[in-house]
Protein backbone atom coordinates (compact mmCIF):
# COMPACT_ATOMS: atom_id res chain seq x y z
CA UNK A 1 0.00 0.00 0.00
CA UNK A 2 1.03 3.64 -0.99
CA UNK A 3 2.07 6.26 1.87
CA UNK A 4 1.73 10.01 1.75
CA UNK A 5 3.87 10.86 4.80
CA UNK A 6 3.83 14.32 6.09
CA UNK A 7 5.96 15.39 9.23
CA UNK A 8 4.01 18.49 10.78
CA UNK A 9 6.54 20.11 13.43
CA UNK A 10 4.65 22.56 15.94
CA UNK A 11 7.00 24.04 18.91
CA UNK A 12 5.23 25.97 21.68
CA UNK A 13 7.06 27.81 25.28
CA UNK A 14 5.01 28.89 27.60
CA UNK A 15 5.38 30.65 31.01
CA UNK A 16 2.12 28.40 31.99
CA UNK A 17 0.05 26.18 31.10
CA UNK A 18 -3.31 25.77 31.95
CA UNK A 19 -4.63 22.90 33.72
CA UNK A 20 -1.29 22.09 34.51
CA UNK A 21 1.19 22.74 37.05
CA UNK A 22 4.83 23.48 36.46
CA UNK A 23 7.99 23.16 38.80
CA UNK A 24 9.19 26.59 40.34
CA UNK A 25 12.79 25.84 39.28
CA UNK A 26 13.99 26.43 35.74
CA UNK A 27 12.10 24.53 32.95
CA UNK A 28 11.03 24.53 29.08
CA UNK A 29 7.58 23.45 27.90
CA UNK A 30 7.60 21.82 24.65
CA UNK A 31 4.79 20.47 22.74
CA UNK A 32 6.12 17.94 19.73
CA UNK A 33 3.29 17.26 17.09
CA UNK A 34 3.07 15.08 13.68
CA UNK A 35 0.70 13.47 11.53
CA UNK A 36 1.07 10.62 8.93
CA UNK A 37 -1.46 11.13 5.79
CA UNK A 38 -2.77 8.23 3.64
CA UNK A 39 -5.23 6.62 1.41
CA UNK A 40 -7.89 5.05 2.62
CA UNK A 41 -8.73 1.64 1.51
CA UNK A 42 -12.26 0.49 2.71
CA UNK A 43 -15.63 1.99 3.66
CA UNK A 44 -18.17 1.77 6.13
CA UNK A 45 -21.98 2.38 4.78
CA UNK A 46 -24.89 3.19 6.53
CA UNK A 47 -27.56 2.25 5.18
CA UNK A 48 -31.78 2.16 5.72
CA UNK A 49 -34.98 0.53 3.83
CA UNK A 50 -38.07 1.98 4.36
CA UNK A 51 -41.76 0.87 3.36
CA UNK A 52 -45.13 1.57 3.60
CA UNK A 53 -47.76 -0.65 3.28
CA UNK A 54 -51.46 -1.46 4.67
CA UNK A 55 -50.79 -3.18 7.16
CA UNK A 56 -47.28 -4.03 9.43
CA UNK A 57 -46.92 -7.38 8.44
CA UNK A 58 -46.94 -6.53 4.69
CA UNK A 59 -44.25 -3.57 5.75
CA UNK A 60 -42.07 -6.06 7.59
CA UNK A 61 -42.02 -8.62 4.89
CA UNK A 62 -41.50 -5.87 1.89
CA UNK A 63 -38.79 -4.74 3.75
CA UNK A 64 -37.23 -8.51 4.70
CA UNK A 65 -37.64 -9.08 0.11
CA UNK A 66 -35.47 -6.07 -0.25
CA UNK A 67 -32.87 -6.26 2.23
CA UNK A 68 -33.04 -10.30 1.27
CA UNK A 69 -32.41 -9.31 -2.27
CA UNK A 70 -29.57 -6.84 -1.72
CA UNK A 71 -27.60 -9.75 0.48
CA UNK A 72 -27.74 -12.12 -2.64
CA UNK A 73 -26.03 -9.48 -4.46
CA UNK A 74 -23.26 -8.49 -2.23
CA UNK A 75 -20.60 -11.45 -2.65
CA UNK A 76 -20.34 -10.16 -5.94
CA UNK A 77 -18.56 -7.30 -4.39
CA UNK A 78 -16.56 -9.23 -2.07
CA UNK A 79 -18.61 -8.84 0.98
CA UNK A 80 -18.99 -11.43 3.58
CA UNK A 81 -21.55 -11.82 6.27
CA UNK A 82 -19.12 -10.70 8.67
CA UNK A 83 -18.94 -7.20 6.83
CA UNK A 84 -22.76 -6.45 7.65
CA UNK A 85 -24.49 -5.42 10.51
CA UNK A 86 -28.44 -4.66 10.82
CA UNK A 87 -30.30 -3.35 13.39
CA UNK A 88 -33.97 -4.52 14.61
CA UNK A 89 -36.37 -3.78 12.07
CA UNK A 90 -39.11 -1.43 13.05
CA UNK A 91 -43.01 -1.03 12.83
CA UNK A 92 -44.80 1.56 13.57
CA UNK A 93 -48.13 3.30 12.31
CA UNK A 94 -47.72 5.86 9.60
CA UNK A 95 -49.20 8.64 10.83
CA UNK A 96 -50.48 11.91 8.77
CA UNK A 97 -52.57 15.02 9.38
CA UNK A 98 -56.01 16.43 8.47
CA UNK A 99 -56.28 20.00 7.00
CA UNK A 100 -57.87 19.91 11.21
CA UNK A 101 -54.32 19.10 12.11
CA UNK A 102 -55.75 15.48 13.21
CA UNK A 103 -53.92 12.30 13.05
CA UNK A 104 -54.54 9.63 10.71
CA UNK A 105 -53.25 6.93 10.42
CA UNK A 106 -52.67 5.45 7.00
CA UNK A 107 -50.93 2.52 6.55
CA UNK A 108 -47.67 1.31 8.69
CA UNK A 109 -44.13 2.04 7.96
CA UNK A 110 -41.20 -0.60 8.55
CA UNK A 111 -37.53 0.60 8.31
CA UNK A 112 -33.90 -1.20 9.21
CA UNK A 113 -30.74 0.26 8.90
CA UNK A 114 -27.90 -1.85 7.75
CA UNK A 115 -23.74 -1.08 7.80
CA UNK A 116 -22.07 -2.65 4.96
CA UNK A 117 -18.08 -2.60 5.09
CA UNK A 118 -16.55 -2.42 2.04
CA UNK A 119 -12.44 -3.35 1.10
CA UNK A 120 -12.65 -2.59 -2.57
CA UNK A 121 -12.99 1.61 -2.68
CA UNK A 122 -13.13 0.66 -6.43
CA UNK A 123 -16.33 -0.79 -6.10
CA UNK A 124 -17.67 2.29 -3.97
CA UNK A 125 -19.86 3.36 -6.67
CA UNK A 126 -21.50 0.72 -7.77
CA UNK A 127 -22.37 -0.52 -4.20
CA UNK A 128 -24.54 2.34 -3.68
CA UNK A 129 -25.98 2.27 -7.65
CA UNK A 130 -26.92 -1.71 -6.71
CA UNK A 131 -28.22 -0.86 -3.37
CA UNK A 132 -30.57 1.93 -4.61
CA UNK A 133 -31.66 -0.37 -7.29
CA UNK A 134 -32.33 -3.12 -4.26
CA UNK A 135 -34.68 -0.23 -3.30
CA UNK A 136 -32.76 0.46 0.02
CA UNK A 137 -33.92 4.04 -0.88
CA UNK A 138 -31.75 5.58 1.62
CA UNK A 139 -27.80 6.01 2.15
CA UNK A 140 -27.46 7.61 5.29
CA UNK A 141 -23.76 8.09 5.67
CA UNK A 142 -20.02 7.12 4.04
CA UNK A 143 -17.30 6.73 6.37
CA UNK A 144 -13.93 6.15 4.77
CA UNK A 145 -11.31 4.44 6.55
CA UNK A 146 -7.89 2.92 6.82
CA UNK A 147 -6.95 -0.43 8.09
CA UNK A 148 -3.45 1.03 8.77
CA UNK A 149 -5.11 2.92 11.73
CA UNK A 150 -3.62 1.44 14.42
CA UNK A 151 -0.15 1.40 13.34
CA UNK A 152 -0.57 4.89 12.13
CA UNK A 153 -1.57 6.65 15.05
CA UNK A 154 1.38 4.69 16.87
CA UNK A 155 3.94 5.72 14.24
CA UNK A 156 3.06 9.67 14.28
CA UNK A 157 2.61 9.33 18.53
CA UNK A 158 6.37 8.29 17.95
CA UNK A 159 7.32 10.77 16.18
CA UNK A 160 5.52 13.85 17.63
CA UNK A 161 7.69 12.27 21.12
CA UNK A 162 10.79 12.46 18.78
CA UNK A 163 9.77 15.74 17.93
CA UNK A 164 9.80 17.44 21.36
CA UNK A 165 12.99 16.24 22.57
CA UNK A 166 14.64 17.68 19.38
CA UNK A 167 12.92 21.38 19.62
CA UNK A 168 13.36 20.71 23.19
CA UNK A 169 17.25 20.00 23.08
CA UNK A 170 17.52 22.68 20.06
CA UNK A 171 16.44 25.25 21.83
CA UNK A 172 17.88 24.22 25.23
CA UNK A 173 21.31 24.61 23.31
CA UNK A 174 20.55 28.07 21.96
CA UNK A 175 20.90 29.63 25.20
CA UNK A 176 23.91 27.23 26.35
CA UNK A 177 22.08 25.20 28.68
CA UNK A 178 21.13 21.32 28.91
CA UNK A 179 17.94 19.29 29.11
CA UNK A 180 17.44 17.89 32.89
CA UNK A 181 14.83 15.15 33.66
CA UNK A 182 11.14 14.93 32.08
CA UNK A 183 8.97 16.80 34.83
CA UNK A 184 5.78 15.75 33.16
CA UNK A 185 3.96 14.54 29.78
CA UNK A 186 0.62 15.08 28.54
CA UNK A 187 -0.99 13.97 25.15
CA UNK A 188 -2.59 16.78 23.84
CA UNK A 189 -4.20 15.72 20.51
CA UNK A 190 -4.91 12.68 18.99
CA UNK A 191 -7.42 12.59 15.89
CA UNK A 192 -7.89 11.46 12.56
CA UNK A 193 -10.12 13.19 9.63
CA UNK A 194 -10.22 12.53 5.92
CA UNK A 195 -10.58 14.90 2.89
CA UNK A 196 -10.71 15.17 -1.03
CA UNK A 197 -8.68 16.81 -3.63
CA UNK A 198 -8.26 16.47 -7.04
CA UNK A 199 -7.02 13.11 -8.44
CA UNK A 200 -7.07 10.62 -11.16
CA UNK A 201 -8.83 8.09 -8.71
CA UNK A 202 -11.73 7.40 -10.35
CA UNK A 203 -13.21 4.60 -7.38
CA UNK A 204 -14.45 7.58 -5.02
CA UNK A 205 -17.13 10.23 -6.69
CA UNK A 206 -17.42 13.51 -5.27
CA UNK A 207 -20.29 12.39 -2.83
CA UNK A 208 -20.76 14.08 0.35
CA UNK A 209 -22.63 11.95 2.79
CA UNK A 210 -23.54 13.12 6.57
CA UNK A 211 -26.70 12.00 8.12
CA UNK A 212 -28.58 12.89 4.42
CA UNK A 213 -30.90 11.13 1.95
CA UNK A 214 -29.33 10.36 -1.42
CA UNK A 215 -31.56 9.23 -4.28
CA UNK A 216 -30.40 7.46 -7.25
CA UNK A 217 -31.13 10.03 -9.09
CA UNK A 218 -28.54 12.38 -7.54
CA UNK A 219 -25.64 9.94 -8.39
CA UNK A 220 -24.82 11.67 -11.84
CA UNK A 221 -21.74 11.44 -12.69
CA UNK A 222 -19.16 14.34 -11.95
CA UNK A 223 -15.78 15.52 -11.08
CA UNK A 224 -13.58 12.38 -9.62
CA UNK A 225 -11.53 13.46 -6.44
CA UNK A 226 -9.32 11.27 -4.29
CA UNK A 227 -9.44 11.07 -0.78
CA UNK A 228 -6.93 11.30 2.16
CA UNK A 229 -6.96 10.23 5.63
CA UNK A 230 -5.08 12.05 7.87
CA UNK A 231 -4.05 10.97 11.57
CA UNK A 232 -2.53 13.75 14.05
CA UNK A 233 -0.46 13.26 17.40
CA UNK A 234 0.55 15.95 19.84
CA UNK A 235 2.34 15.93 23.30
CA UNK A 236 3.46 18.54 25.49
CA UNK A 237 6.35 17.94 27.74
CA UNK A 238 8.25 19.41 30.25
CA UNK A 239 11.75 18.90 31.22
CA UNK A 240 13.97 20.67 33.81
CA UNK A 241 16.19 22.93 32.18
CA UNK A 242 20.21 22.72 33.55
CA UNK A 243 21.85 25.96 32.97
CA UNK A 244 25.90 25.96 32.61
Amino acid sequence: MKFIITITILFMSFSSIAGSELPNHRHISITGSASLTTIPDLAVIELNVESVKDTSFDAKRDVDLKVNNFLKGLPDFNISNKDVSASNIVTEPNIDYSDEGEPLVNGYVASRTLKVTLSQLKDLNKLLNFALSAELNEIEDIVLKSTKANSLRKEAKKLAIQDAKDRANELAEAFDSQLGKIYSINEMRNSSNYEYKYGANESIEMIEVTGSRVKKVDLVPGKYLEAEITFEESVRVVFDLDVN
